[in-house]
């Protein structure tokens, strides 16, 4: 999903266009490089429902046609 990528430090930075808070990242990493947080009301995203669903709403978001 290239949901985080490394900055000039070597920090993992998340990339809240691409993160849908699956947490496989979590998963991934070694316990004590990252882990979940709670984040404010307004950040919150729904993870679609499906492949589909993601790419639809994603190139409608970028203004991109689907084909």
């Amino acid at each position: 999903m290239d949901a985080l990528t490394l900055d000039r430090t070597e920090k993992a930075v998340r990339n809240p266009n691409r993160c849908i808070g699956c947490g496989l990242c979590v998963s991934t990493c070694s316990p004590a490089a990252i882990a979940l947080g709670r984040v404010e009301e307004g950040e919150v995203v729904i993870p679609p429902e499906n492949y589909i669903n993601f790419i639809v709403d994603h190139r409608s978001e970028k203004g991109k046609p689907l084909l």
